[in-house]
């Protein structure tokens, strides 16, 4: 695997030699193919903390998912132990003049779809409840 931009080696070290030469400088240097292969490798490095951080931030995020979910689920079961209590102390709350006003709605609309003729051939009464 080859990096993006390659290595350059030239082919005579003079000119750099004299143009560091001015300076009070020390000039290292490495073979073209150590340099290369540190770079490979640096690559491989970055690609491997890369992969290791997405895994980290993947098990986070789940964590973070199942901890929510559990939340949700804690509260809805407490609010279905609350409907239940209801049930058996007989306190559900009933609006029986919405339900009444309902059911003559419900009935209203019925009435109107069969008198209009949209409904199905064959069908000439509204099913009714608990028959």
């Amino acid at each position: 695997m080859w990096p993006s931009s390659p290595l350059a080696q030239e082919k005579s070290e003079t000119p750099l030699d004299e143009f560091f030469g001015r300076f009070k400088t020390l000039v290292a240097r490495w073979d073209a193919w150590r340099i290369q292969q540190e770079v490979v490798d640096a690559e491989q490095v970055q690609a491997d903390l890369h992969e290791r951080v997405r895994a980290e931030l993947r098990t986070r995020r789940s964590e973070e998912r199942h901890e929510m979910f559990e939340e949700f689920r804690q509260s809805l079961r407490q609010k279905f132990e609350e409907l239940k209590a209801m049930f058996k102390r007989g306190t559900i709350p009933f609006h029986r003049k919405r339900c009444t006003t309902l059911q003559k709605n419900v009935l209203q609309d019925g009435t109107a779809f069969m008198l209009s003729g949209r409904h199905r051939p064959g069908v000439s009464h509204l099913p009714v409840a608990g028959a």
